[in-house]
């Protein structure tokens, strides 16, 4: 619902249809996105409107050109012989063009008009009723007007990959308002012998957007958003596919990357992930999902969803002495999907970074922030330093695994303090003190038991700080449960010797 709500809000405030990228651009995709032109004189901006295709101009078109504080449009134009309408002479400021052509209402996106050069827009409208009408069950997801559909009334047939009619779906009709701007799903239908659903007494005005979407066992399938005419219902047909059970489709697309962020003893990691499946219908994973295991050792994963996004994924630490995963359950759509989740890495100066994939990825990216020594290394890798506002960056490059592969290198010369050298100039700082406060004391009274204790203390003190210095100077020697035990010795030691100074001095 979260991801339907937002396509129609972005037809409705943006007037652009949310559509896949085709390989020739679609005039649709352009409509309504201002461009600066260098070749519109300054303080000007054009409007071009067309039908369908580039070709089909509209001529002597009444165009209007708001701005955002007036009830009323500020200007008027008709378009020329190229369907252009002109508006010169503007101040900087931020304008919207709006036009109507047979009871079809368009607005551009705001206009923010600079000082220079001009700004061009283009206004996209539907083909004529009668072409709209020839083209009726054309299975491509777009409403077309039906001469034979009362106004406020729209059907929708949904047909399986061999244009067969599909009885018995589920079909859902979203209706968004640009004024309110809020969405509510209508109550669904269910397609009768024929593929249809019926839909009636809908409402036409030109801030009305409606957005279908058919379910299929477990696909859903959608169609393009659009508005409806005042006088004549529309019709719209969905190929509803099967969903894929084929995961070699699915990539992890070229424009994914992995950030890494120095921090004390850790790196702060975040995976941008463009999941893409290539085919027009679902892949369903499966029961079990699809799962992306995070980089080993990942700790505290979060997984950040975009505004509008409702994925069905989330982080995965289920799985004993594996790292956590990034788990999606149910289809995945047609298109890309962008993942982002964040975690930590710790390390001591090196880095190993090594993660799995199931899925293929077309490239393989990393940027961090570079320290003086810093060096990523690994078979196939290449580094380039760049400078990007005031900070020193580390762009790398290297080969992109297929499904089942690692992705694995080694970022040295990290800045690293041992916690234990942190511990040991803590415990000193006490230490001098604790010594500051029994100097100051040594002539209260206390009898030769207390200086024996003290003495005692003072001298099994320095045997573990000798101790924990030749461990921290070579790295090797006790396993960490018996430093922890002598750092933990330490400070009780700590304890009692300050006990001992506060003792003398209650009884001077």
């Amino acid at each position: 619902m979260h991801r339907a709500r937002w396509i129609v809000l972005l037809l409705l405030l943006l007037s652009t249809p949310a559509t896949a990228q085709p390989a020739m651009p679609d005039p649709a995709m352009m409509s309504g996105i201002p461009r600066p032109d260098p070749q519109v004189a300054p303080g000007t901006i054009t409007v071009r409107l067309v039908r369908g295709e580039l070709s089909n101009r509209l001529v002597d078109v009444e165009v209007e050109l708001w701005t955002l504080s007036r009830k009323e449009p500020l200007r008027t134009a008709k378009t020329d012989a190229e369907g252009r309408a002109t508006f010169s002479g503007l101040s900087p400021g931020t304008y919207e063009a709006r036009a109507v052509v047979d009871g079809e209402a368009l607005a551009s996106q705001p206009i923010e008009l600079p000082d220079q050069p001009g700004m061009r827009v283009m206004l996209v409208f539907s083909k004529s009723v009668a072409d709209q009408h020839k083209e009726v069950g054309t299975p491509d997801g777009k409403a077309r007007v039906s001469l034979d559909l009362p106004p406020g009334t729209l059907v929708v047939r949904v047909v399986d990959e061999q244009r067969q009619a599909l009885a018995g779906l589920r079909v859902e009709l979203h209706h968004g308002d640009r004024d309110t701007e809020k969405v509510d799903t209508l109550p669904e239908v269910k397609t009768d012998q024929g593929g249809e659903a019926r839909f009636t007494g809908l409402k036409t005005g030109p801030g009305d957007g409606y957005l279908v979407t058919a379910y299929r066992d477990g696909s859903r399938c959608r169609s393009k958003p659009f508005r409806l005419v005042a006088n004549h219902g529309s019709h719209v047909t969905i190929e509803c596919r099967l969903a894929s059970r084929d995961l070699s489709q699915l990539r992890i697309g070229a424009a994914s990357h992995i950030i890494l962020e120095l921090q004390d003893d850790t790196v702060q990691g975040v995976e941008n992930l463009r999941l893409q499946n290539p085919l027009e219908q679902p892949i369903d994973p499966g029961p079990g999902g699809l799962r992306l295991p995070l980089p080993e050792g990942a700790l505290s994963p979060q997984l950040v969803q975009q505004e509008g996004q409702n994925l069905p994924v989330h982080v995965d630490v289920s799985q004993a002495g594996a790292p956590p995963a990034l788990l999606w359950k149910g289809p995945i759509p047609p298109g890309d999907t962008d993942l982002r989740v964040g975690f930590l890495l710790k390390h001591r100066g090196t880095l190993r970074f090594r993660q799995a994939t199931p899925v293929a990825f077309e490239a393989v990216r990393v940027i961090a922030e570079k320290s003086p020594e810093m060096q990523v290394e690994g078979p196939g890798f290449d580094s380039e330093e760049r400078k990007w506002q005031g900070r020193d960056l580390l762009l790398v490059t290297g080969p992109a695994p297929s499904a089942g592969g690692v992705i694995e290198f080694t970022v040295t010369g990290l800045p690293y303090q041992a916690p234990l050298g942190r511990y040991l100039a803590g415990l000193i700082a006490l230490a001098v003190a604790v010594g500051f406060g029994l100097a100051a004391r040594r002539s209260a009274p206390g009898g030769d038991q207390v200086s024996a204790r003290r003495e005692r203390l003072e001298r099994r003190r320095r045997e573990l700080l000798d101790t924990l210095a030749r461990i921290e100077g070579t790295r090797r020697g006790r396993p960490a449960a018996d430093r922890e035990q002598m750092m933990a010795e330490l400070e009780q030691i700590y304890r009692e010797l300050d006990q001992i100074g506060t003792e003398r001095m209650q009884g001077t």
